[in-house]
């Protein structure tokens, strides 16, 4: 199990930081948080239901003589498989070539043309430069870039402990049954979703970063503490739509922040 979590953390490690770069591709910078969010809602949702869609799983255990923890692997396994391999032939490439065969003719030349000229207008680096080893192992050396990822990497810390953990919170540490910590997985997440899309719509329209960034980050230092050193139960679960509404909604949030700080990236 330790050997397929590695190499399923290996194959994975690409796909999300490649989306959120061929999306960046597509959209101006006050159009790109909104978009972020919305790409990243699908997951959030995904996990709202993955405990009531488990806990419905666990109920073939038995079935062909299989338990029902070994059902989820293979049911959203080959659910995974499907999606993985459709993928393939169907996401679009770059706008400059978005127009092609390759991406099954999704925009006219024309309109392809016309999705790079307004990138270029609004950031000057739709076309893309040669790829330079000097030119990458320099913007290494930028603290700007460190600096974003740090920020990223510390809010989804914070998304993934919650993400994998809460069920295991909710039953052993608030003492719920299996149905209940499953079915409470899912208020906390569909208020992130709601927030996570209106902070988007806000920074989109008013040209908002930073404050958006400090604000859900508050929200996690006062939801966090709840969560773990509360002794009442309502009030630890409060913390969950704290800490839940934080991480996931910063995540579209700094994303938009460092979209919208790179100009010339080689490739």
């Amino acid at each position: 199990m330790l050997g397929l979590r590695v190499i399923l953390g290996v194959l994975e490690a690409g796909f999300f930081p490649g989306c959120a770069y061929l999306l960046s591709t597509w959209y101006t910078r006050y159009e790109l948080q909104k978009r972020n969010a919305v790409f990243y809602l699908i997951g959030s949702l995904a996990s709202a239901i993955s405990g009531i869609l488990a806990y419905g799983i666990m109920q073939m255990d038995g079935l062909g003589n299989l338990s029902g923890w070994r059902w989820i692997f293979v049911i959203e396994g080959l659910i995974t498989c499907v999606f993985g391999i459709g993928g393939y032939f169907l996401i679009v490439d770059f706008p400059e070539k978005a127009g092609g065969k390759k991406s099954w003719r999704f925009l006219t030349e024309k309109e392809a043309r016309f999705m790079v000229s307004r990138i270029e207008r609004d950031r000057a680096d739709a076309i893309p430069t040669r790829f330079s080893v000097g030119m990458y192992l320099k913007n290494a050396l930028d603290t700007k870039v460190w600096g974003f990822a740090f920020l990223f990497g510390l809010t989804t810390t914070n998304t993934y402990a919650i993400a994998y953990f809460l069920p295991v919170i909710l039953r052993n540490g608030m003492g719920f049954s299996i149905a209940k910590a499953q079915c409470l997985v899912a208020p906390p997440y569909a208020a992130a979703a709601i927030v996570m899309y209106g902070f988007a719509t806000l920074g989109d329209k008013y040209h908002i970063r930073g404050p958006i960034v400090i604000f859900n980050a508050v929200l996690g230092l006062i939801g966090l503490p709840l969560l773990g050193y509360m002794k009442n139960d309502g009030v630890r679960y409060f913390g969950v739509f704290l800490a839940t509404i934080a991480g996931n909604a910063n995540v579209p949030a700094i994303l938009t922040y460092q979209a919208n700080n790179i100009r010339g990236l080689s490739l």
